[in-house]
């Protein structure tokens, strides 16, 4: 888990990929990792062997259904994707 999402923040948007998150003046984020640890990151290469969390992969285009693509793909799913309806 980590502060709100950058690329998902207002909607899908692409031109935020590898900012930080929106809190704290866009200066790092909390990450909470699963073994209770939680680290201020100044960039958003925080996860498994310095994994974007904020991205799929190396997914750079979002629909806003995307998942990550495997075992130590640290993409943190977004709280909200703009669609007030969609849960």
């Amino acid at each position: 888990m980590a502060d709100s999402n950058p690329v998902f923040s207002g909607g899908i948007r692409p031109e935020r990929v590898g900012t930080c998150s929106d809190n704290h003046g866009g200066g790092g984020q909390n990450v909470l990792y699963a073994t209770g640890d939680v680290r201020w990151c100044t960039t958003s290469a925080a996860g498994v062997n310095d994994d974007d969390i904020y991205l799929a992969g190396s997914l750079h285009r979002y629909n806003g259904d995307e998942a990550p693509i495997g075992p130590t793909d640290s993409f943190l799913l977004p709280a909200w994707s703009g669609d007030p309806n969609r849960r």
